[in-house]
């Protein structure tokens, strides 16, 4: 009996093996031959102008059979977005729509495809220099993938939108509601990479109004609530600190604030990693505040 287990076990690992084998063999398969009609995609998009009609038919037509004979591929949904913009530079703004509102109803049940599916809608409108319908396309982003990176960035790309060629009081009421909007999923999602970036979002419109007090006010926000390592890499960190220096030295020529900021920060964190390197900037910016101060004593 044991003996009988083991080999139908030898057998079940053998066929999971066989089967790992022959899907990665396939997905080989698939991604070299995209990547073979990539190449030839890249040429039309160096010089859309100067491409003849019959070579973006050859490139539509090699995507099509690409999808018949890989529709299972991880890289399919990228041919079906591919379809669509080798029509946009074909100036075909129409079959460039319906080819991605198909990659939005087929991948409806993948929220970063359909999203992806509906910016790449809005870019055809773009083109045709039809605002309205860059308006409605990304409303629809944000309001049926609003978790998606596509879905986070579209209402600070509609405010920018809704607010250039609006009044100033316009301008302040479009980016009151999308900061308000951007605070409510951070509250919604408490510690987690949307509430993070929510509050990203939220500094970068304080940044576009040149808000600057209310931008290192926010990027501090970040800087306190999201001081997990996961969060507060060393990319991401350089980001954050660099920014809240630059505004508070460069436009508000505030040395305090940074400073109080990181000292702040360095007594609820002792143990961060961060500390040596706030200590060093606390340092400097003080340096900096002091030579500033003598050189303004100084007589002409």
């Amino acid at each position: 009996m044991k003996r009988t287990l083991l080999i139908l076990i030898g057998i079940l690992v053998g066929v999971f093996i066989l089967l790992t084998a022959l899907d990665m063999k396939g997905e080989y398969a698939a991604e070299k031959a995209i990547h073979k009609i990539n190449k030839k995609f890249a040429k039309i998009k160096d010089d859309p102008l100067a491409t003849p009609e019959a070579r973006y038919a050859e490139v539509i037509g090699n995507y099509k059979k690409f999808i018949e004979r890989f529709p299972d591929s991880r890289v399919t949904p990228f041919a079906h977005i591919l379809i669509g913009r080798t029509y946009l530079l074909k100036k075909d703004y129409a079959m460039a729509r319906s080819t991605f509102e198909r990659v939005v109803q087929q991948y409806d049940d993948t929220p970063n495809l359909a999203a992806q599916g509906l910016l790449e809608m809005a870019t055809t409108y773009s083109e045709e220099k039809d605002v309205s319908g860059v308006i409605r396309v990304y409303s629809k982003i944000m309001t049926d993938y609003p978790l998606t990176e596509q879905g986070l960035k579209a209402p600070l790309t509609l405010a920018r939108i809704q607010s250039s060629e609006s009044s100033n009081e316009q301008r302040e009421a479009v980016y009151a509601n999308t900061i308000s909007h951007y605070r409510t999923l951070a509250q919604q999602h408490v510690q987690t990479p949307i509430g993070f970036k929510a509050l990203h979002y939220v500094a970068v419109c304080q940044l576009d109004q040149q808000h600057w007090a209310a931008a290192v006010s926010a990027y501090s926000d970040i800087l306190f609530s999201y001081s997990q390592p996961q969060y507060l890499n060393g990319v991401l960190a350089e980001i954050i600190l660099r920014s809240i220096n630059t505004i508070s030295v460069g436009r508000l020529n505030d040395f305090d604030t940074p400073v109080r900021i990181y000292n702040q920060f360095i007594q609820q964190y002792p143990d961060h990693p961060l500390v040596p390197n706030l200590k060093l900037m606390i340092q400097g910016l003080e340096s900096l505040k002091n030579q500033q101060m003598k050189k303004a004593a100084t007589p002409s």
